[in-house]
């Protein structure tokens, strides 16, 4: 996370530990931004309590951040999560997240989240927030994979007085999913 940040000339980034994967380091979310944190943390979302589904399990985590910006009287929330690939562990996720935000307060949340925007595990996210997504044309909204993208698993997702100018998919080939932008307003 540090010598991501440098690279973009970003001062300020967190790295959250999700597992320590043997022989390879630490493996979990990162944030980078240009304003500071105010306050920040890694959550743990739960495992499932029975892993009856034929995939893979692996604990994931969320960061959460609160980054005081310039000109405005509350802070932003910012949550980070990479879901898991098994059903249970995508609901305890949705779960961690509905109980990470503050009602009202201005909220962006991001992150891989292994689901497909059909799917009705997100039907609770759906509520309270936005996706940057809904300006895109159909087809434009996929990133995974990178190379011919296929599905729509990756969000930028708001909530409170945000709003959401541009969001855009680029046709990058950098990892095993196109980045995912948005500019927002708040």
């Amino acid at each position: 996370a540090r010598e991501i940040a440098e690279k973009a000339r970003l001062p300020y980034y967190y790295f959250g530990r999700a597992i320590d994967v043997a022989g390879k380091g630490l493996y979990g979310n990162a944030l980078l931004s240009r304003y500071p944190f105010e306050n920040i943390e890694t959550l743990t979302i739960p495992d499932p309590a029975v892993k009856d589904e034929p995939t893979w399990y692996e604990s994931r985590s969320l960061i959460r951040a609160r980054i005081a910006l310039p000109g405005l009287s509350q802070y932003l929330t910012v949550l980070v999560t990479h879901m898991g690939l098994a059903q249970g562990e995508a609901k305890s996720a949705v779960q961690t997240v509905l109980d990470a935000r503050e009602e009202g307060a201005p909220t962006l949340l991001m992150g891989d989240f292994n689901l497909t925007p059909d799917s009705p595990l997100l039907t609770p996210l759906r509520a309270p927030l936005q996706d940057a997504a809904a300006l895109l044309a159909p087809g434009e909204d996929l990133s995974y994979p990178s190379d011919v993208p296929e599905r729509k698993i990756d969000y930028i997702m708001t909530a409170g007085p945000i709003e959401i100018d541009h969001a855009a998919i680029p046709a990058i080939v950098v990892s095993d999913h196109r980045p995912h932008t948005a500019v927002l307003r708040l």
